[in-house]
This record gives structure tokens, sequence and C-alpha cells, in this order.
């Protein structure tokens, strides 16, 4: 549908639960791709990609993964293992 289309749109970016070494990240890409990765101290450990589509989970639309399960999209947050992951701006 076009609420789902311009949703996918929207969501694109990279989101995260907060800036220093440990804290995750994920990012999302427009064409149904989803990274998860933490932050070290020299790069991203711990990295894994899968794909998304966007669906309802309890009456909120979400994105469901094949194998990484259900990320809840709550504003302009995620919501994965109820951990909250704020949208980065993007870089200029």
């Amino acid at each position: 549908s076009d609420e789902i289309k311009s949703k996918e749109f929207a969501l694109a970016g990279t989101y995260a639960t907060g800036a220093k070494t440990g804290d995750r990240v994920i990012e999302v890409d427009p064409a149904g791709g989803v990274r998860f990765y933490e932050m070290g101290s020299k790069g991203p450990i711990n990295d894994s990609k899968d794909t998304y589509r966007i669906g309802r989970h309890e009456g909120l639309l979400c994105m469901t993964t094949p194998d990484s399960g259900v990320i809840d999209m709550v504003g302009d947050t995620l919501v994965y293992y109820r951990d909250v992951y704020q949208k980065r701006k993007p870089s200029p």
C-alpha cells in the first residue's frame, strides 16, 4: 500500500542507542535491508545483516525480519528487545 511505501522511505536511516563504545546501531535501507552492529573502539563489531518487511504488531507498525525478530516503530524511534534506538540526523 502507499502507506507502507512512504513508511519505508521515511524509515530509512541510522538508529542508535547512543554514541559511545558498546552502544548498538540499526541501519535501515529503503530497499528492505537492515544491518545490526555494536560500536566497538575500532569500528563496528557483532555485525549482521537481514531483510525486513513492514507489518503490524499489536496494532503498531513494525519491521518483521526472517532471522532477527520484530522491530517496533514508535514515532521516530525503533524499539528492539526493549532498547530504544533514536534516529540519527543525516550527515551534511
